[in-house]
Formats: C-alpha cells, structure tokens, sequence
C-alpha cells in the first residue's frame, strides 16, 4: 500500500496525513534530536505484544524508504527494550543512524 500510494497522484496528501517524527501525533515524542526528526512519516500501531511502525524515511546516502516493521508476540524480559525502543532502533539502523554503543561511551 505505501509504495502504491508513493506512486498515486495523491501520493503528497497520503504522506502529509502521517505524523511527523519529533514533530506531531503519535510520532511527537519519538526521534527528537536526530537525524529522523522531522524526516520520518509513519503511522505507529500496538496491541499486547504487537508493536508496528510503517511509512517512509530518507536514509543517510539520500534514499527514500518505505517500510513496514511489525513485532509480534513481543513480550521482553527484563533489561530487554520496550516494542517501541526495538521498532526505533530497527529504523535508526536501517537508514544508517545508529549509533554503536561503543561509540556512544565518552
């Protein structure tokens, strides 16, 4: 569906109806300070133990995505991340702005 409408004459109308990471809706508080912020359009989605994310990002090299992740049957243990840390850190390293761990310690 997003890369149909991605395509569609009313494919700008679609996108801007999505939040907008860092910025508005369900996406308000997520992404601030990074390079996602304001980058991202996607409509988020959870029921117990199912987590999701969909939209479109532009990566690092200049590439726009489109992607739809789901987690299902997502029940972590302790010390593991939330459904929507694990759906953030999925997106931050599929468009190349994770940061390492080991380069995130001073």
């Amino acid at each position: 569906l997003l890369r149909y409408m991605d395509r569609h004459a009313l494919s700008q109308e679609y996108r801007e109806a999505l939040p907008v990471a860092g910025k508005d809706g369900t996406l308000r508080s997520r992404f601030r300070g990074t390079p996602l912020e304001g980058n991202l359009r996607a409509k988020t989605g959870s029921l117990r133990y199912v987590h999701a994310l969909a939209g479109w990002v532009t990566d690092l090299s200049g590439r726009r995505l489109v992607f739809a992740i789901m987690l299902n049957g997502y029940s972590p243990g302790p010390g593991a991340p939330s459904g929507r840390e694990a759906l953030d850190e999925l997106v931050k390293r599929m468009t190349g702005m994770a940061v390492r761990e080991e380069e995130a310690k001073p």
